[in-house]
């Protein structure tokens, strides 16, 4: 040791500087692999969530179980792998096999899910579409397919970390780095696939792009490590003692109360974002954009937090006071921007919105309700990593063993926060419950604190008297409510009062009633319907067309003005709604709530297109009225090809598709896109206006549109037709009337929208249209289309 000593003080200084610049550039290159990867690994959760949506319905159960099943590999990788890397003396090589295997994984994936659709339809009809079982089927299958590339992705920070640290007076600054800079990838990828990516190449080239991410980080890492051989030498016990850290001085069974309420952090940080979501998305409209800019803000906090802390947290002498500290401080930022956000400026995404205006504005206010909280969540991680990983013969066990606890915390706070706090006590209430867990555990880890004699008493009574006045804050579920009169006051200039209200997992339904009667239904503070003839001439327009027809499928239910109206004409009517508070909500709209359990009649609480791909059944016709405006997150899953695909299987021969598109809620150019997509699937269709020119409808025949015009005319002549359309339209129409209502037959439907795009779930144009849609391009209007 000393020989190595004094030949190293002989090497000239200009030697020493070019190796040590060696060393910062390969560290440096380091992290952009470990940036890259964490890019990576948030377009994938993006696109794989957007992909098992598709064949598990957009439920926010199976999001929610989406979620659980991608942390739990995350965890799963860092318990195993963190356990066994201390061992190897070449963790750069194992890190490069991990990136090349998420690359090979992530590419067979697409192949995987489409093997699931028979498995998934079997169990459907052997539990006979019970809920309970049909949501512990999906948790299991979507985990059976994403456990491989996520627990690869957990087992690449404990493996790196092992790599990176050489000094253990430099742990947690050196995690905590590795962790930021991650974090800072998945910032950009979740940036670019919610706002760039989706949008212009498609998911699957998103994907291919992640693909080719990984692969070149494990090409790269692999060069790396044959020119620079094993990186780690072999432990020799005359040196041990000096390249090791002191044992934690804390005692063990306080260390695992550390890691439990790190755990609890965990938890509470993932289920303030779900939390976050549900609220300010009221504000930001629910465009797939709303929740792009949440995350994106988030794991902004988060990054931030972990880099600026880890750069100083070797330096602290008193962790687990700090940590206390923290955590107190977490629960206060968050009650801060309860109360501020109500008060910020936010502008929901519009089609004339100017794209930098618009995300200025917002992430400006989603960063004052959610990057204080966030960058305290963030330096939490390396702190507890200083805290507890004081070994370098352990580092890589100890790294994974705390990034496992955080993880397992994330999957239970993203899992309580939907499907327990939201139902059982509302989004407010349950925000103020993690308010409390976080100041608690705060308050726990001071009291730790004191009992290691980190701090004395008098620290631990500040922090009570700090957080007393939260005893003031008043509590009650009214917070959503409150927001559902704001926005329809706002959006139609006319005082309403909320008659019914309820909020579940799914969403938050109000029914409001202004001073003429008039009543509205709005889910999360979206206007989707009130009554009108529209609504009822979906079932009637086609049912005229029709000979003998019996069974009728309705997707999207709405106030069931549809449902009642194919129920008048006799049908036996099959209705899928996603959101159970909006069948509910059914006895508030119409004077005869017991239609809905007459025989004949079936209420299904499902996606709708989810139903479609599981069920058997054929129907002779099909209305879908998805809910505006189409760009609405999710929505375009109703519009898609693949969409109008699934229709077709289920309908009888001779059956009839009808389309109901909203009217001002789209560019023409995204008009032309809806229709021609509708027409790629269903060439002999006709384009039809409404009474009151809200929208249009699409209708599909069998073969090209030749009305019986007797039949026609009979139809509307029937006494129960006839009473029911009475109900919203002075005077009853008749066939005169309905065949106005033409805009245009099949050949000059074909010529209106000839050179528009279909759009496919591998690219939904439509949910994507902030740098497509210009300021000058007309909004559609029925004056675009008459007399074509």
């Amino acid at each position: 040791m000393e020989g190595s000593s004094s030949q190293l003080c002989e090497k000239p200084a200009d030697s020493v500087l070019l190796v040590h610049s060696r060393d910062s550039i390969k560290g440096s290159i380091y992290y952009v692999l470990f940036f890259l990867s964490g890019m990576s690994a948030l377009i994938y959760e993006i696109v794989w969530t957007r992909r098992l949506t598709l064949i598990f319905g957009i439920t926010v159960y199976s999001i929610s179980t989406v979620l659980v099943a991608f942390m739990g590999g995350l965890a799963l990788g860092s318990i195993l792998v963190g356990s066994r890397i201390d061992k190897r003396r070449d963790p750069l090589r194992v890190y490069a096999f991990f990136e090349i295997g998420i690359g090979i994984c992530a590419l067979l994936l697409p192949f995987a899910l489409s093997a699931l659709n028979p498995a998934y339809r079997f169990l459907y009809q052997t539990m006979e579409a019970s809920p309970y079982l049909m949501s512990l089927a999906k948790f299991l299958m979507s985990a059976g397919v994403l456990i491989v590339p996520t627990t690869m992705m957990g087992a690449t920070l404990p493996v790196l970390s092992k790599f990176i640290v050489k000094q253990m007076d430099r742990s947690g600054a050196a995690v905590g780095s590795l962790y930021a800079v991650n974090t800072l990838g998945a910032l950009s990828g979740c940036f670019l696939a919610g706002f760039v990516l989706l949008g212009w190449i498609g998911v699957s080239r998103s994907e291919w792009l992640a693909v080719s991410i990984n692969i070149l980080i494990g090409i790269a890492a692999l060069i790396i490590y044959y020119m620079i051989g094993p990186n780690l030498p072999a432990d020799d016990p005359e040196e041990l003692p000096a390249r090791e850290a002191e044992d934690s001085t804390y005692h063990p069974a306080n260390l695992r109360l550390i890691l439990l309420i790190f755990g609890l952090s965990g938890m509470a940080a993932l289920a303030y974002e779900v939390l976050w979501s549900r609220i300010l998305v009221f504000l930001l409209g629910s465009s797939i954009y709303s929740f792009s800019m949440i995350l994106t803000v988030y794991l902004l906090g988060i990054t931030g937090g972990s880099f600026l802390f880890s750069r100083h947290v070797d330096g602290i002498k008193k962790p687990l006071t700090v940590f206390g500290w923290l955590e107190i401080l977490i629960g206060l930022t968050v009650l801060a921007g309860l109360v501020l956000f109500q008060r910020l400026p936010f502008s929901p995404y519009s089609l004339k919105s100017n794209p930098v205006a618009f995300i200025a504005i917002n992430f400006f206010s989603t960063a004052i309700v959610v990057l204080p909280p966030t960058l305290l969540m963030g330096a939490v991680f390396p702190l507890v990593v200083k805290i507890y990983a004081r070994r370098l013969g352990t580092l890589g066990r100890q790294t994974g063993t705390v990034y496992a606890v955080n993880t397992v915390g994330a999957i239970i706070g993203s899992f309580i926060a939907g499907f327990i706090l939201i139902p059982l006590f509302g989004s407010k209430n349950s925000m103020l419950a993690l308010i409390l867990l976080s100041i608690c555990c705060g308050l726990g880890l001071l009291f730790l604190a004191v009992r290691e004699r980190e701090s004395g008493a008098l620290n631990y009574a500040a922090a009570v008297l700090v957080v007393l006045p939260m005893a003031g804050f008043p509590i009650g579920n009214d917070l959503m409510e409150t927001l559902s009169v704001r926005l329809m006051q706002q959006r139609t200039n006319r005082d309403w009062k909320v008659i019914a209200f309820n909020e579940d997992a799914t969403a938050a339904v109000a029914v409001a009633e202004d001073e003429e009667g008039t009543r509205l239904l709005t889910v999360n503070g979206i206007s989707m319907t009130y009554r009108h003839a529209e609504t009822q001439l979906m079932a009637h327009l086609p049912l005229a067309m029709m000979q003998n027809p019996k069974k009728v499928l309705i997707i999207c239910f709405g106030m069931g003005t549809t449902f009642v109206s194919a129920r008048h004409a006799g049908m036996d009517v099959d209705f899928v709604e996603l959101c159970p508070d909006v069948v509910d909500s059914f006895q508030y709209y119409q004077e005869d709530p017991s239609m809905l359990t007459e025989p004949g009649a079936r209420g299904i609480i499902a996606d709708g297109r989810n139903y479609l791909l599981l069920s058997d059944k054929k129907y002779d016709l099909i209305t879908i009225d998805p809910p505006p405006p189409p760009y609405s997150a999710g929505t375009v899953n109703l519009y898609t090809k693949e969409f109008y695909e699934l229709c077709k299987r289920r309908l009888s021969p001779g059956g009839i598709v009808c389309q109901w598109i909203p009217i001002p809620a789209s560019t023409e150019a995204q008009y032309k896109m809806l229709v021609r997509t509708f027409m790629e699937v269903f060439p002999h269709t006709s384009v039809w206006g409404s009474v009151n020119r809200l929208g249009t409808y699409l209708l599909a025949t069998p073969e090209r549109l030749d009305i019986d015009r007797g039949a026609f005319a009979a139809y509307f002549l029937r006494p129960e037709v006839r009473d029911d359309l009475s109900l919203y339209m002075k005077e009853a129409p008749g066939a005169k009337d309905m065949f106005s209502l033409l805009l245009l037959d099949e050949d000059s439907a074909k010529y209106y929208v000839q050179g528009a795009p279909v759009l496919t779930d591998d690219l939904p144009l439509i949910e994507f249209p902030l740098f497509h849609v210009k300021p000058y391009d007309e909004i559609m209007s029925m004056s675009l289309i008459y007399g074509r």
